[in-house]
């Protein structure tokens, strides 16, 4: 995950910064329906463990 996000020197700071963007962006949408689907269950996962 580390070296997705470090930039190649061949690279430049607007293709990485596009490049960055493209690779977040799904992430986030699929991410975040999951997230808001998980939040009521924390309280209930915290008083489990």
């Amino acid at each position: 995950y580390v070296t997705m996000l470090t930039t190649p020197p061949t690279t430049t700071n607007t293709e990485y910064k596009w490049r960055l963007n493209t690779t977040l962006k799904p992430n986030t949408m699929t991410l975040a329906p999951l997230a808001l689907l998980l939040l009521p269950t924390t309280p209930l996962f915290y008083a489990t463990t």
